[in-house]
């Protein structure tokens, strides 16, 4: 999941192409269950001309508690001119 929301939230800032990605980083801090709902929050850490950074955090609908944290940076091919 983070890896995907990651790459929809550079698409919200009209990047043309999500690119690849250069690095995922996940912390597993709790386990969510079968048909238990999340919540899921993402924010932009950085926008530059070739690279875009995302912070992805799920939790538990019901209790707020975070199942997991990452942090997803991507190279946007469609911005560089290598």
């Amino acid at each position: 999941m983070v890896d995907l929301i990651g790459s929809a939230v550079l698409y919200t800032h009209g990047v043309p192409a999500s690119g690849v990605s250069v690095e995922i980083n996940i912390s597993y801090l709790d386990s969510a269950y079968a048909g238990e709902e999340i919540e899921v929050e993402a924010k932009t850490l950085l926008l530059g001309k070739a690279i875009g950074v995302v912070s992805v955090e799920l939790r538990k609908k019901n209790t707020g508690k975070i199942i997991a944290h990452g942090r997803h940076s991507k190279y946007l091919v469609g911005s560089s001119k290598m």
